[in-house]
């Protein structure tokens, strides 16, 4: 029992702190991307639109995303989704720094992000009770909440400070940097859990089936 206890609170530990340094990646994103995109196109309503595109698979995915989130193991699914946002944010960077990108680049790669956010939120969610119980889901919920304070409040000013030292394009680094940080948590920290098996079928079927069910 012990021991059971340990694991999970350790598993929680790797939970909390890969959620936190995501969440002030976010944050140094939110500065750093209408900067660039203002820019590199000097129009206030392009910085808008990659913005609006990286929230648009919440809106469309959500309910779709969590059917395929119970066939797939969830620690999978998040470790995959903070390896594509540390891709899809590094080409952001590079993007930027090289002043190759242009709006509709932009605007699909921005797709490509909310996409991952979307199936890193439905997984997490979902993981969650599986590695805290009880009170500790209860401490573990307000801990969250508490990172994600922080982070709202310390966020702006440590992306401040880098933008103005260095650039908003290699705060866009560091962005990548946190995900690619927060996958390798999840992967090594994080224990394994079954997943609920797939239908019969061909997957593409599947994937139509749990959209409509959404």
């Amino acid at each position: 029992m012990v021991e059971n206890t340990t694991g999970r609170l350790r598993s929680l530990a790797t939970y909390l702190s890969s959620y936190t340094i995501s969440m002030l990646g976010d944050r140094f994103a939110e500065f750093a991307l209408p900067l660039i995109i203002l820019g590199d196109t000097g129009r206030v309503a392009y910085a808008g639109l990659v913005g609006a595109a990286i929230q648009v698979p919440s809106f469309l995915f959500s309910l779709s995303m969590g059917q395929l989130v119970d066939r797939y193991p969830r620690r999978t699914l998040m470790v995959l989704s903070d390896g594509a946002r540390a891709m899809l944010f590094g080409i952001f960077a590079w993007l930027a720094i090289s002043q190759l990108g242009t709006i509709w680049l932009f605007v699909l790669i921005g797709l490509g992000v909310g996409c991952a956010n979307v199936s890193f939120a439905v997984a997490g969610s979902g993981i969650l009770p599986q590695i805290g119980q009880g009170n500790l889901l209860v401490q573990a919920n307000a801990m969250l909440e508490a990172g994600d304070a922080v982070t709202t409040v310390v966020g702006p000013a440590a992306a401040g400070a880098v933008i103005g030292t260095i650039g908003a394009p290699f705060a866009l680094l560091l962005d990548a940097v946190s995900f690619a940080l927060s996958a390798v948590l999840l992967l090594t920290g994080l224990p394994r859990h079954k997943k609920s098996q797939w239908r019969d079928g061909h997957w593409l079927l599947r994937l139509c089936e749990s959209m409509c069910i959404g």
